[in-house]
């Protein structure tokens, strides 16, 4: 990343003392606090909105609001399959959520990505595995699938797949924890080459 981005993330699946204890092994992994981030990074959790849906005016309102004001340029939905009430499966309701995050890129002017799940399939592309209806998938400009290697429990593989159809190989990182375990560093692999299996993990896409 060439520079310093504003980044909101709203988080709905973890803890928010889970989510505060991750971004600190993260941040002193770096050799960095939380309050260096302060007007550069903004969380919506459990502890700022009990409750929020993209499909309820009640709550997507104000959190479009508070983005306006905020004005990111990168913001996450953690996690999205619990950010709505919708029948996942059914391609009309979940087009009027996609419609719902759509909204957000207009009114605030930010990219969107939104962490979601596979479907058990092992098979087809990432967007061919993304759990429920077609609707989801389409929506995405390009997709993020991460996956856990089984033999190396510190090792992650990311793939991608654009939706302009060109082909990005895939990468390896690491995760690693210092010997007083309470700093995380995460650092590429350079030079893995090989096919694991399907990610079957983690995935975000992205638009």
């Amino acid at each position: 990343i060439p520079r310093p981005v504003r980044a909101a993330l709203i988080t709905r699946e973890d803890n928010p003392a889970l989510t505060k204890w991750r971004m600190d092994r993260l941040l002193r992994g770096r050799g960095r606090e939380r309050y260096e981030l302060e007007g550069r990074l903004f969380v919506n959790s459990r502890e700022q909105s009990p409750s929020f849906k993209l499909d309820k005016s009640e709550s997507f309102g104000p959190l479009v609001a508070s983005l306006k004001q905020i004005k990111p340029e990168f913001a996450i939905l953690d996690v999205f399959n619990i950010m709505h009430g919708a029948e996942e499966n059914d391609n009309t309701a979940m087009a009027v959520v996609m419609e719902q995050i759509s909204v957000i890129q207009r009114e605030c002017g930010c990219d969107v990505g939104v962490v979601h799940h596979f479907n058990k399939n092992t098979e087809g592309t990432l967007t061919q595995r993304l759990r429920g209806a077609g609707a989801i998938a389409g929506w995405a400009e390009w997709v993020v699938g991460i996956e856990k290697i089984p033999s190396e429990p510190h090792t992650r593989r990311m793939e991608f797949e654009l939706k302009a159809g060109e082909q990005v190989a895939p990468i390896f990182y690491e995760i690693k924890s210092n010997d007083a375990d309470t700093a995380s560093t995460i650092a590429r692999i350079e030079g893995r080459e090989g096919k694991a299996k399907p990610c079957s993990r983690a995935e975000a896409f992205v638009q």
